[in-house]
């Protein structure tokens, strides 16, 4: 009985001694060896916020190695946020943290786009970044940065409200407008009451394209100035289209064989819109003549071309310069004449 007893002990022994050097052994593999650094944020949306409140986000740095974790310089890559630490050190199985702060006062950008940088003596990831990104409410909102009149088809006078709308709790105050030429702008402020706090104003930018463009593009543009101080100046862009002359010229050569002298060999048509102005003038007038008819006023002219005399090839080679146009502005259109006398 004595023998069993001794033997079950020495094999207890055994087992014991096996399991704890398992253990040891587990335990030095699961070891973290040397600074670890463990960041509770790799990244930090802050949403859409007010430029002039507070806006605060915590960073919990942790030290999951054996050795003590040093920070040497916590920077940031972007003037829009700042830091309240450059600098930590953490021991091991310890926890720090740190606050990662809006600033605005210089940055005039709506999107907040920029990083955090750790520099640490962390073997494996001696710098870390957190993406820091968001977007500053804007303290006041435009209805149209952009007014396209479009296409313009007369000469009166072209009007478009812009709506100013205050959004922050600052009180807008337009203190300027400017506009380039031929366009003016003018304001007027609607009050408006947004809770029993918050009092804001509204204004009406009333745009007007006062000088038609005769023909082609037209660009320009509206500044505002108020006294917000992230958003002092706002510019509204004007584009406006002018077709100018509109119209056809058919043919644009005619051709005869064996023309008689005295005879008619063709006619020009002019159609269009607003053509109250059409001329010509011929090359040479001993070999054509013309007449000049206005089938429609202002939309329909017809050039009737007759046969003078021959030239001493027998070879007709004439141009024609058509001016078509209004008070306003003039095109000139050539039309070429060839043909043989009979």
């Amino acid at each position: 009985m004595q023998l069993i007893t001794r033997s079950m002990t020495v094999g207890t022994s055994i087992v014991l001694a096996i399991a704890v050097l398992l253990l040891k052994s587990t335990a030095s593999q699961g070891a973290v060896e040397g600074p670890r650094l463990k960041i509770s944020h790799s990244q930090i949306n802050l949403g859409a916020v007010w430029a002039y409140e507070e806006t605060t986000r915590i960073v919990n740095v942790e030290n999951i190695g054996n050795e003590p974790l040093v920070i040497d310089r916590i920077i940031s890559l972007c003037t829009c946020v700042t830091t309240d630490h450059s600098t930590l050190t953490i021991a091991p199985g310890d926890e720090q943290s740190f606050r990662i702060m809006l600033e605005v006062s210089n940055y005039t950008k709506p999107e907040i786009n920029g990083d955090v940088r750790i520099y640490s003596n962390d073997p494996n990831e001696p710098e870390v970044n957190i993406a820091v990104n968001g977007t500053i409410r804007p303290e006041y909102e435009i209805s149209a940065s952009k007014i396209d009149f479009g296409r313009i088809e007369d000469d009166s006078p072209k009007s478009h409200r812009i709506v100013i709308d205050q959004k922050g709790k600052e009180p807008l105050r337009i203190e300027g407008v400017s506009a380039t030429e031929g366009l003016s702008a003018t304001f007027t402020s609607v009050p408006q009451t947004r809770g029993p706090e918050t009092s804001a104003a509204q204004y009406f930018l009333d745009v007007t394209l006062d000088r038609m463009p005769t023909s082609g593009s037209f660009s320009g543009k509206v500044i505002v100035q108020t006294n917000i101080v992230r958003m002092p100046v706002a510019t509204i862009r004007v584009n406006a289209y002018a077709p100018g002359l509109e119209f056809a010229v058919s043919p644009k050569m005619i051709r005869f064989d064996e023309g008689e002298v005295g005879a008619a060999i063709g006619a020009v048509s002019i159609t269009g819109a607003d053509l109250s102005n059409v001329s010509y003038i011929l090359q040479d007038e001993s070999t054509l003549s013309a007449e000049l008819v206005n089938v429609v006023p202002h939309q329909e002219w017809r050039l009737d071309l007759q046969l003078l005399d021959a030239s001493t090839s027998g070879k007709v080679v004439e141009k024609i310069e058509l001016m078509i146009g209004n008070d306003d502005e003039t095109e000139r259109v050539n039309v070429g004449v060839l043909g043989r006398i009979k």
